[in-house]
């Protein structure tokens, strides 16, 4: 999981020094329903919000797409 978070916070490096203001959030609740903690992840860019997700590979997964865009993941 710790390399999985790394990967996301330098993809999200690389997208700040193209000049694309990207923050990702994490929010971790306790669910009732699966008995365990959850984490939920936000990125947006430019005060919109890009996704909201619960699984960090698909915020991998979009930062990536936008840094092969050129920044670009509207």
């Amino acid at each position: 999981m710790a390399a999985t978070r790394k990967t996301a916070r330098k993809l999200i490096m690389a997208l700040n020094r193209r000049g694309v203001d990207v923050s990702l959030t994490e929010n971790t609740f306790y669910s009732r329903k699966y008995e365990r903690f959850i984490t939920k992840y936000r990125v947006k860019s430019a005060g919109a919000q890009i996704i909201s997700t619960y699984s960090l590979i698909e915020v991998i997964t979009k930062l990536a797409d936008m840094l092969r865009e050129g920044g670009n993941g509207h």
